[in-house]
């Protein structure tokens, strides 16, 4: 378009310089007798045309300029705005990874702590009463990791029950003994029960102790919680 316009516009002025160049040449007699001000005159009249006409072209080529540049800008901010979202969409999928990664480090981690997490079980063996008093033999074992520095701690009728042992490994067998009263009808408990793990994580779990008012027998077992039902 820019080089059609430089085209036309100096074939037009070459074209109109001939014409005024033929006619004065046609007048010349004439041209020679102008004053200085009817020269000037006629200069005014010859080459107003052409500047007016460089003028318009100028005119038209600085507007192409212009839809040109704006046309890149156009370009250049939609080449911006897609290079937005191709980062957006990168950060969004390393968020997706990283949020996995940490999900499955975290999956790992409690599979590791399980391993190391000890199983203590307390089964029952025989109940001796003698003058309102009643004791009740159990077997304390281990069928998980090593558990370290074992607590327990069980509010029974008559007395306060608490039992440590320093270290319970694997496979370990203890015998507590639990004494308590007689009771005329059927008694709960809470046995808290805590130890330490060989990564140094401290451990605290619940069990029921139920006393039944028939037998006079502890019966030791997991609290069952809602999530279990």
């Amino acid at each position: 378009m820019v080089k059609k316009l430089e085209f036309w516009g100096v074939s037009g002025t070459v074209i109109y310089l001939v014409v005024i160049a033929v006619t004065v040449a046609l007048k010349f007699d004439g041209f020679l007798e102008l004053k200085l001000n009817e020269l000037g005159d006629f200069l005014a009249g010859v080459f107003g045309p052409i500047a007016f006409l460089w003028l318009v072209l100028g005119f038209l080529q600085q507007g192409r300029e212009l839809k040109l540049s704006s046309e890149a800008l156009q370009l250049q901010a939609q080449e911006l705005r897609n290079s937005v979202e191709q980062q957006s969409h990168l950060v969004a999928v390393g968020r997706e990874q990283m949020m996995a990664q940490i999900e499955a480090n975290a999956n790992e981690r409690r599979r590791y702590e399980k391993t190391m997490n000890a199983n203590i079980l307390f089964i029952p063996k025989e109940c001796v009463s003698s003058a309102g008093w009643n004791s009740h033999k159990f077997v304390m074992t281990n069928i998980g990791s090593d558990a370290i520095d074992v607590q327990l701690f069980v509010k029974l009728p008559g007395q306060n029950v608490h039992a440590t042992s320093a270290i319970l490994k694997r496979d370990q067998i203890e015998q507590i003994v639990f004494e308590y009263e007689s009771v005329d009808e059927d008694h709960y408990a809470i046995m808290h029960c805590f130890y330490q793990t060989h990564d140094g994580r401290k451990i605290g779990f619940d069990l029921n102790a139920f006393i039944s008012a028939e037998t006079s027998n502890l019966t030791i077992a997991p609290v069952v919680k809602a999530k279990d039902l």
